[in-house]
């Protein structure tokens, strides 16, 4: 009797704790309908309770819809046929199984005798051989890609020596790799403005207040090229080394409580490096090469053909690509780059982190040749898995999702991520659906820890893991007028736009 008269005296109790927020039951209705919370400790119900409203706060989707308006049903029925079309587009816009066979066409095309309307002074070879060489890699590019005519002093200036030893020769600048110790007597970094330095500041302290304020922080990466400066000032150091703390892997760096920028300075991302601007052009001049958060992203081809996903096979690409396969990718050369992918059942488990699809190494340099070659080894795999991922986020949304929910993780286009690698990283590959059920969790963390190489330096969790922030992403799939239709009625919080 007297169990029976407690357990009712808790669940009244627990009751009122319910209704002492409305909010409670709505959530605990979207969130663990099947959970009886009556039971619980009354502590116990607070964590739950607690936890309801993170996800909440997170936009995190529901396991059952709310009851919706009238209002909002029609709305939500509307923008979910709108996303559905979008994505379709999308989707079958990189399905190879669509393209044309190479030498087929639709509609047979009428060739046209080329229009010449340049000034007489670049059909002198000489003077557009002269023109073309001091006008620099873009317009030498251009020149190659929109004239025929153009081609032989295009090619002419690219291969020149003074411009292949440029970026060929690793005698001018010794060959580096992530994690190494930057030798002030061998390199000479590019030096930042003071108030480059100042507003780099502003930066990561807006940066840091923002994840302070969110409910679930996120990853965040500052580029190595300001972060790995030796001089920065104490306040930004200070920031940067609370937050370098925060986020490192607790299996490797858990002692580490302390980071030094006085002295040890290390080769950590792209920022670091010159871009090779004839390999930069190749993606760059068509919006396929994105240089964010330290790292290269290069989408494959819309509308490409089976074997040329990654390049096309124009006679201008073709030129161009054999021109300057032996030139190194970077200023200094890099020894090693990882190809990776976002893969949703490896992100899923690994917070956020990225799918290794290929490392590449050469102790002379990575060159563009052999950087285009793997890429394209990786690519159909890469379109594979972005069909897949891109196929369940459009079911997802348009099944029962709802556009406060924050789903938006993938790349809006099949999109490879480049990252500077060590050559003593693992090669293992993760794979999460070998392993049983009850271990899964942990192998996968694990082995994920090592081919992604986090113990070489205390950011490279941060580094692997970043990601821009949720209208960015969004915006990849959705024109802004789809982020948010109208304000919710249902009781969920609406989407903060500023976290």
């Amino acid at each position: 009797m007297g169990a029976a008269l407690s357990s009712v005296i808790q669940s009244r109790a627990n009751e009122s704790i319910l209704q002492a927020d409305p909010r409670n039951s709505l959530l605990h209705s979207i969130y663990e309908p099947d959970r009886d919370l009556r039971h619980l400790h009354p502590r116990e119900l607070k964590l739950y309770l607690e936890w309801y409203h993170m996800q909440d706060c997170t936009n995190t989707s529901p396991i059952a819809a709310p009851p919706y308006s009238e209002a909002e049903q029609s709305a939500l029925e509307l923008w979910r046929q709108q996303v559905n079309r979008r994505m379709m587009i999308r989707i079958s816009s990189y399905n190879v199984s669509n393209f044309i066979p190479e030498g087929m066409s639709k509609v047979p095309q009428v060739s046209r005798p080329p229009i010449r309307s340049e000034h007489p002074v670049f059909q002198i070879p000489e003077m557009l051989d002269l023109i073309l060489h001091f006008s620099g890699p873009q317009a030498q590019v251009r020149a190659l890609q929109i004239s025929a005519a153009w081609r032989t002093s295009a090619i002419s200036v690219i291969t020149n020596r003074r411009i292949q030893e440029a970026f060929l020769s690793p005698s001018t600048a010794p060959v580096i790799e992530y994690g190494q110790l930057i030798d002030d007597a061998a390199y000479v970094l590019p030096r930042p403005c003071t108030r480059q330095i100042e507003q780099f500041g502003l930066h990561v302290n807006r940066m840091i207040s923002w994840r302070n304020k969110s409910y679930y922080p996120k990853y965040i990466y500052f580029p190595a090229c300001m972060a790995q400066l030796s001089d920065l000032p104490s306040s930004t150091a200070s920031s940067l080394n609370e937050l370098d703390i925060g986020q490192r892997s607790i299996d490797y760096h858990d002692n580490t409580f302390s980071v030094s920028r006085d002295t040890d300075l290390f080769w950590l991302d792209f920022t670091q490096l010159q871009i090779n601007p004839y390999f930069d052009l190749l993606f760059s001049e068509k919006g396929r090469l994105l240089q964010r958060l330290g790292r290269w992203e290069i989408s494959l081809r819309p509308d490409a053909t089976p074997g040329h996903l990654v390049i096309g096979n124009s006679p201008s690409d073709m030129l161009l690509v054999h021109a300057i396969g032996s030139m190194h990718i970077t200023t200094p050369p890099c020894r090693c780059v990882g190809i990776y992918c976002y893969d949703a059942d490896v992100s899923g488990a690994c917070g956020g982190a990225p799918a290794l699809l290929k490392r590449i190494r050469n102790n002379d340099g990575i060159c563009v040749g052999e950087l285009l070659d793997a890429l394209e080894d990786c690519a159909p795999k890469l379109l594979a898995k972005w069909a897949e991922n891109a196929e369940q986020l459009r079911n997802r949304v348009t099944e029962n999702g709802h556009w406060i929910d924050d789903v938006w993780w993938m790349p809006g286009t099949p999109r490879f991520r480049l990252h500077l690698d060590n050559y003593d990283m693992s090669d293992e590959m993760l794979r999460i659906k070998d392993t049983t059920e009850p271990t899964r969790g942990r192998d996968a963390e694990s082995v994920a820890s090592t081919f992604l190489g986090l113990q070489f330096h205390i950011t490279r969790t941060a580094y692997m893991s970043a990601e821009p922030p949720r209208a960015t992403t969004e915006g990849e799939w959705l024109p802004e007028e789809l982020f948010e239709p109208m304000k919710t009625e249902t009781g969920r919080s609406n989407v903060d736009w500023e976290v």
